[in-house]
């Protein structure tokens, strides 16, 4: 295998007065021997690497931001394939040996290891290739950073600051250098090989830049022209100009006559050719003048020449007839080392020096050849060496690069390729609104000023923002920004030419506040209601205000405010919450609290505490502050009172009553609230609790967290119960449990805690394990608490019940022999059988029974009177829940499925009729349609049975 040679070029970037190596308009770098450079596709994308300490003259890491946006330039170029990849590992950032070939670096020499004193070059691109195929194997970029003018160096900023040069401008020309691009004839073009202070013109890459890349590393297929001039110029400048836009958007140098324009996108085009303007040679443009395929000199022998329009198809290769040029006849102009700038809408002055003077008296401008370009000349002066000109822009001129022609009144015309830059209008930013963001990042901030529509990107801190929307007329733009640490940053707009606006901007702590609820919503015009505002980003310093009032804040969380208000005329206020580090980061509210003339509801006491979990329970709220609006809710969220179930609610002065909704309900803590239809409302949060019902068969199961904890269970129970109630602990720990019997009043009437004044030795048994109370006799009927609470220690625990009814909860019997008459006996002077009022004396009794109990058994009417009973049965709330006899049988479908009446009449059958509440029940006997006699009963009462286990706790 023959051995291969590989050389190391030093490609002098762009200078103050003259500059570098390479190169085309545009042109590829070239070997002595005519191969053209170029990195291999397997080596994509191009690994880089910016060196740690950057640059001393730039803050922060303003220029590493810099740097990846000029490798990001040519990256998002649409027709090439050419792409970067950084290596940010700290290891190889600390690396200077920029020599070796396994380390691309970017580095700022900021001593006089590399540069010279007075070597004049802003920076160089040092590149290692193969001689034989121009294969890349090697590349840097060094920029000379010697600590300024007088030390031979330079000072750069990433700001435009005056007397530095760009850091992304340059940074996006070596680059070009990097990928194996020379320099370009095109004035304004990023690889155009002059620059000056501030410019940030090679920022944007242009679409001679664009079809250099495309065609060294192509993307998708683009157009190409190729042709030839006669006579066959070499060196002659030929660049391709959209019809559509006026444009420069490729060019060339012939060589031998031949030239081939590349990348061109689908469009019309006009192909000119022209001397290439002086002071340029082939020795300050190109690498290897000479070699094969490059110009060896710039012939300047003859006059600018067009084609007709030529149409390029996406990806086509046009073949055009020559182009016939004409003897040297020229007006020739020097061109100026950079673009000349004009901004929409604006106008410029700029000087034009002629090489050849002696002209007539009238030197004229004419604009491109291409119509619609928006390019006005206002004027011109000839003053034999110079031409003054004045260009004005339309508003709506196309942006980019255009051509400029002058035109002597002897008929000879000059041409000079991309001398006009049209940018955008500037921008201006005059406010951030807010001027502060929180660093977890989300926020949207609205940048006001002029000319904001053709904003390109947004950076903050270096970090790229969203941008969202503009307004039409540019005078505004709203942008999304990212998370980022703490701290003052730079917010940057830059604009599609590479143009820019800074503005500092303060990171704080945390989110920015945002309000997603108030409660309650209205309050007394008196002040001093307490408002729970629940939202996000709230931290120790964020601040409230209510109607332009600050309000107190008594307590705080990341959720949630507690505050009170500070009182207003009655009607709608705007609530603001506001960051505690930056005031102009609010939140706002309209309308989300009002001020009311009365005064807030208080709640003062609920009856019954403890609620069943069966539902259906009446319930009793006191205090203040009520009206016929008010309503009653149960199970709410404290805080907020949201979530909550609205109960059927009744107004009596300071009382309201209400119903629970049925069972079954969630057992536990239950917040209640009231609340008037203006808004204003008061919560209960604690004092109200729903238990479950135990009976016989069911338990209870929970945790117990330390002495002195309690957990609770309801008992319905029948005056003469012998009960016993026991509560063990599960599993291994260390609780001691007791275990006490809350009266009807709610007091304690029996204890198996020592230290409880209800304690009762007799009456109860404990142990390390367990505590009971045993066969206590119920003095009467009603709902009983059982409490079962923790001695010592905490763990688990299950609550069991077990009940006796006395005899008379569980039978009733009437025989003959108690001789209970019903109806009235006949007699000669009253009423008697027959008579409408017959029914003499009812006998009426109570019966006490449990919710569920089932009723069975008979009555019977004595056969020898005649006696048709009447039965009436109603329930604690005194509803009729059965009426049956001869007569008829009335009552719900359940009621009237259990109740037979016999054929003779007389007697009457109940067969499992359910009592569905607790309480005491009414049985009336009487006697029908004037039928009398003595009657007799035998009723059976059985109390519900059921099996399971209410699990509380974790």
């Amino acid at each position: 295998m023959a051995a291969r040679v590989f050389h190391r070029l030093l490609l002098l970037a762009v200078a103050l007065v003259l500059v570098a190596s390479s190169s085309d308009a545009w042109v590829r770098l070239h070997t002595s021997g005519g191969s053209v450079f170029f990195w291999p596709q397997n080596k994509l994308p191009l690994s880089y690497v910016l060196h740690a300490d950057g640059s001393a003259d730039v803050p922060g890491d303003a220029d590493d931001v810099a740097l990846r946006r000029a490798f990001a330039a040519w990256e998002q170029l649409p027709g090439s394939s050419v792409s970067f990849l950084e290596n940010a590992d700290p290891t190889q950032r600390a690396r200077s040996d920029w020599e070796a070939d396994n380390l691309h670096l970017v580095l700022f020499d900021e001593g006089d290891g590399f540069f010279p004193f007075g070597a004049g070059v802003v920076a160089v691109t040092p590149i290692q290739f193969e001689v034989a195929s121009g294969r890349i194997v090697d590349a840097d970029i060094l920029f000379n950073a010697n600590d300024g003018p007088s030390e031979g160096g330079f000072r750069f900023s990433a700001d435009l600051s005056g007397g530095a040069f760009d850091i992304q401008g340059v940074g996006a020309h070596e680059i070009g250098h990097f990928i194996g691009i020379g320099h370009s004839q095109v004035l304004g073009a990023t690889m155009a090989p002059f620059t000056g202070f501030a410019n940030f013109g090679p920022r944007t890459l242009h679409a001679d830049d664009a079809a250099a890349a495309a065609a060294i590393y192509p993307g998708p297929p683009a157009g190409v022209i190729s042709g030839v001039l006669t006579p066959a110029v070499d060196g002659a400048n030929v660049w391709a100009r959209s019809t559509s836009t006026g444009q420069v958007v490729s060019g060339a140098y012939s060589v031998g006559g031949a030239y081939t324009l590349t990348g061109l996108p689908a469009g019309s085009y006009v192909v000119t050719a022209a001397p290439v303007a002086e002071p340029l040679d082939p020795d300050s443009m190109h690498s290897s003048p000479g070699a094969a395929g490059v110009p060896n000199g710039f012939d300047r022998s003859f006059s600018p020449a067009s084609t007709a329009p030529i149409e390029v198809a996406q990806g086509s290769s046009v073949l055009v007839p020559p182009l016939t040029l004409a003897p040297d006849s020229v007006l020739r102009a020097i061109a100026p080392q950079t673009s000349i700038k004009i901004c929409r809408g604006g106008q410029v002055f700029f000087i034009v020096f002629l090489e050849n003077p002696g002209l007539g008296e009238e030197v004229s401008v004419v604009a491109a050849d291409i119509p619609g370009d928006g390019l006005n000349p206002l004027s011109v002066t000839h003053t034999g060496t110079t031409a003054n000109v004045t260009i004005q822009a339309s508003a709506s001129a196309e942006l980019g690069l255009h051509d400029l022609s002058l035109l002597g009144d002897d008929g000879r015309l000059t041409t000079l390729n991309g001398l006009l830059e049209v940018l955008p209008a500037p921008m201006s930013l005059e406010q951030l609104v807010p001027a502060c963001a929180p660093a977890a990042g989300g926020t949207q901030i609205m940048l006001l000023g002029d000319n904001l529509a053709d904003v390109a990107e947004v950076l903050v801190g270096g970090t790229p923002a969203a941008l969202d929307a503009v307004a039409p007329d540019g005078s505004s733009l709203l942008v999304t920004l990212p998370a980022m640490a703490p701290g003052p940053v730079q917010l940057v707009l830059y604009d599609v030419s590479g143009g820019e606006r800074r503005a500092e901007f303060e990171i704080v702590p945390g989110a920015a506040p945002l309000i997603g609820g108030v409660f309650p919503q209205a309050g007394s015009t008196a002040g001093g209601t307490l408002l729970t505002i629940s939202g996000s980003g709230f931290d120790d310093d964020t601040a409230v205000e209510l109607g332009g009032v600050v309000a107190a804040v008594l307590s705080r969380t990341a959720t949630s405010l507690v505050v009170s208000s500070p009182g207003g005329a009655a009607g709608d206020v705007t609530l603001v919450v506001r960051h505690g580090c930056c005031s102009d980061l609010a939140d706002s509210a309209f309308g989300a609290f009002s001020y009311v003339a009365a005064d807030d509801p208080i709640i003062t006491a609920v009856d019954p505490p403890l609620l069943a979990r069966e539902g259906g329970q009446l319930l009793r709220v006191s205090g203040s502050g009520f009206d016929g609006t008010t309503v009653v809710e149960l199970f709410v969220q404290a805080d907020d009172g949201s979530g909550g179930t609205t109960l059927v609610t009744a107004w009596d002065g300071d009382q309201l009553t209400a119903t629970t909704p049925a069972g079954p309900l969630p057992v536990g803590d239950a917040a209640l609230l009231v609340r008037r239809a203006d808004g204003a409302a008061a919560v209960f949060a604690h004092g109200v609790q729903v238990a479950p019902l135990l009976g016989n068969g069911l338990r209870l199961q929970g945790v117990l967290s330390g002495a002195g904890d309690t957990d609770a269970a309801l008992l319905d129970g029948l005056a003469g119960t012998r009960l016993t109630v026991t509560v063990k602990r599960l599993g291994k720990s260390d609780l001691t449990p007791f275990v006490t019997l809350l009266g009807t009043d709610g007091e304690p009437w029996v204890s198996s805690d020592p230290a409880s004044p209800a304690f009762d030795d007799a009456l109860s048994k404990s142990s390390a394990r367990s505590a009971r109370l045993k066969a206590y006799v119920l003095p009467e009927t009603g709902r009983y608490t059982l409490l079962a609470g923790a001695l010592a220690g905490a763990g688990s625990f299950r609550m069991t019940t077990r009940e006796v009814l006395p005899t008379q909860a569980r039978r009733f019997r009437l025989s003959k022999k108690d001789g209970v008459f019903l109806g009235l006996p006949p007699t000669p002077e009253g009423p008697g059988p027959g008579d409408d009022d017959s029914s003499g004396t009812p006998f009426i009794t109570r019966i006490d029974a449990k919710a569920g109990s089932l009723l069975s058994g008979s009555i019977k009417g004595s056969k020898k009177e005649g006696l048709r009973p009447l039965l009436v049965i109603t329930d604690p709330d005194g509803m009729p829940v059965l009426t049956a006899s001869a007569c008829g049988v009335a009552g719900s479908e359940q009621a009237l499925a259990a109740t037979k009446i016999l054929n003779d009449g007389r007697s009457l059958r109940l067969k499992r009729l359910e009592l569905t509440k607790f309480g005491s029940y009414t049985l009336t006997l009487t006697a029908c349609e004037a039928s009398s006699g003595v009657v007799s009963a035998g009723l059976n009462f059985r109390a519900p049975k059921s099996k399971g286990t209410f699990v509380e706790g974790p």
